[in-house]
């Protein structure tokens, strides 16, 4: 996902005559994208580390984990909050 675009491209809504809460739209995007960014930041962080040669010591390998860790718990939120966009969007049946 890229931004609103990747959003809009990967949940689409399927009838557009049903009725959606823009606001939880709005609120459920403005989440995927807070997760976005927090997910770039780790990975620019990571980049310091090892730009730093700190990946050599045990501190920078723990830090690069920690970091790898929290994209991957990011990542996964997303997944849910897209699920849960698909669901407003679309109901539960789709």
């Amino acid at each position: 996902l890229e931004g609103v675009e990747g959003i809009n491209a990967l949940v689409v809504q399927k009838d557009p005559t049903r009725t959606v809460n823009p606001i939880v739209v709005h609120n459920l995007k403005t989440r995927i994208q807070t997760r976005q960014k927090e997910i770039e930041k780790a990975k620019a962080e990571a980049a310091r580390v090892r730009a730093n040669g700190d990946d050599r010591m045990n501190l920078g390998k723990y830090r690069l984990q920690v970091l790898s860790q929290r994209a991957d718990r990011m990542r996964e939120e997303i997944k849910g909050l897209v699920q849960m966009l698909d669901k407003e969007l679309n109901g539960s049946g789709n």
